[in-house]
């Protein structure tokens, strides 16, 4: 009989496990997808306000954002290429989500810009893995079950746009709460990380012979990629995200002309919702068009989007949040489709990680970090200008010779 009990035990595991190999649902991608930007959109688009109630200057915000940038640059990419060399990429996910949930509480410990930097610094460490590491695995997994990704990435721009719209005004009486509230919905995405497959930490192992731990790899693109066209998706990306991280500075310039937090929370609103009509078309506008000539585009767009904003009124801040589909979301979904494309097997992190270090660091060192030193210099209006003629012409100057050897065969727009 005990017999029996233990032989019926083992098969009713056995089934439980078979279930779970079959594969992760759509809904749980997209429950995956909503609460990485929900939990981001509780803290993230307040916190340079956050810093400037507590009398923290420009150039000093911008300090404080150069952990992330470092962090970016260097630890991040040590996080993904552990995930790949091991093959467990949900274990190391649980892991970063833990530590930002423990290093946004460390916020609750002082007012001070060195209580500041200490925080900033601690979540830096975790936080800059999180969408690189787990856009690897819903990318991986909707690609296994043939999932439309563009409609999964739906869900974290929608839970963005109704999280920033409505904690925007609760915010403007309670800030510090962001922290705390921010913390409990990275818990859930804990939660919902721990339901993944055990096949997440089963991955295949990368191809040619293991590595020694080097952030440097990460710029050895060839290990990582096939295709050398990459090289122009990152310079693309890098320019629309230098836009988007000085565009960081925008409630400081609304502060500056008295809006308080529920208008940055219409502003940062109005920028996730115009995301929603490019995710329902964006996979036909990239096989038609080319994900090189989107992104290319899109950078050029972004001086455009910073140019409206350097107006320096509501409907003009309104106006450009309104770009930020045809500018991030296509540079953002184009370039991560073609980095699974081209990706070498078993480097899916990585891969990941790399267009994150083009990103989150060397975008956000120059846009968020020396954004902050040029406002404090000539103004905020003027730094607007500045900036938008930059990503303006560089995309342009570099969009030229890339559409003519599209053209001529040289190079793959997919």
């Amino acid at each position: 009989m005990l017999r029996g009990l233990l032989e019926y035990d083992r098969k009713l595991i056995q089934d439980m496990e078979e279930n779970q190999e079959k594969g992760t649902s759509f809904f749980h991608l997209l429950m995956i997808s909503t609460f990485i930007y929900v939990a981001t959109a509780l803290y993230t688009p307040f916190m340079s306000m956050y810093y400037t109630q507590h009398g923290i200057s420009s150039t000093e915000i911008g300090i404080l954002g150069l952990f992330s940038c470092l962090s970016a640059l260097v630890i991040q990419p040590l996080w993904a290429k552990r995930a790949d060399d091991t093959g467990k990429a949900k274990t190391y996910a649980v892991i970063i989500l833990i530590g930002v949930i423990l290093a946004l509480q460390t916020y609750y410990l002082g007012n001070s810009f060195w209580n500041f930097a200490l925080s900033a610094f601690l979540l830096a460490i975790f936080s800059t893995s999180i969408v690189p590491m787990l856009d690897a695995i819903v990318i991986r997994n909707a690609d296994k079950k043939r999932y439309n990704y563009a409609y999964i990435r739906l869900g974290g721009t929608i839970g963005f746009a109704i999280v920033v719209l409505v904690v925007g005004r609760f915010l403007k009486l309670k800030p510090a709460l962001s922290f705390a509230l921010a913390g409990g919905a990275y818990l859930i995405l804990l939660i919902i990380v721990l339901l993944l497959p055990r096949s997440e930490n089963h991955l295949p192992k990368p191809e040619g012979i293991a590595r020694k731990i080097d952030f440097l790899a990460i710029f050895r693109l060839k290990e990582i990629f096939k295709d050398p066209a990459i090289i122009y998706i990152f310079i693309f990306a890098f320019l629309v995200t230098l836009g988007l991280y000085f565009n960081m500075f925008l409630p400081v310039y609304a502060a500056n002309l008295g809006m308080g937090q529920d208008a940055i929370g219409i502003i940062q609103c109005v920028s996730a919702l115009s995301e929603v009509p490019v995710l329902l078309i964006i996979r036909k506008m990239t096989k038609k068009l080319g994900a090189l000539r989107v992104v290319a585009l899109a950078g050029m767009l972004s001086g455009v989007k910073l140019f409206i904003a350097s107006f320096g009124s509501m409907p003009m801040f309104i106006i450009s949040a309104a770009m930020n589909g045809v500018t991030y979301m296509t540079m953002y979904f184009a370039s991560t489709q073609f980095i699974y494309r081209t990706i070498r097997k078993g480097r899916d992190s990585e891969g990941q990680s790399a267009f994150c270090l083009v990103q989150t660091g060397l975008g956000a060192i120059l846009g968020s970090t020396v954004g902050g030193v040029i406002i404090d210099l000539i103004g905020v209006r003027e730094s607007y200008i500045l900036f938008s003629a930059i990503v303006f012409f560089a995309s342009l100057a570099l969009a030229i010779p890339v559409f003519i050897r599209i053209r001529q065969g040289k190079l793959t727009a997919n």
